[in-house]
């Protein structure tokens, strides 16, 4: 998403009142953990952030992990 779009979403999140609940990306050659720019850009600790690997891409694998100061902690994932 360019700079942009992602400020005119916030602002509309913002206005509407609405919570942000993940943050999601892709790493297209390495495992689904955040790397050390992933941790670096982790502005919302509060915001589950969803990793795609694309390592092995006809078994894409998706977890999602909560990267605070302190540690990096992996969710639970239940599809709906």
């Amino acid at each position: 998403m360019c700079p942009q779009e992602q400020l005119r979403v916030f602002e509309e999140v913002e206005k509407e009142s609405m919570g942000m609940i993940a943050i999601y990306h892709s790493h297209p050659h390495t495992i689904p953990f955040p790397s050390e720019t992933d941790v670096k850009m982790a502005f919302y600790p509060e915001v589950s952030s969803i990793i795609i690997s694309l390592k092995e891409r006809e078994n894409p694998v998706v977890k999602a992990f909560r990267i605070e100061k302190e540690a990096i902690r992996l969710e639970e994932i239940e599809v709906v």
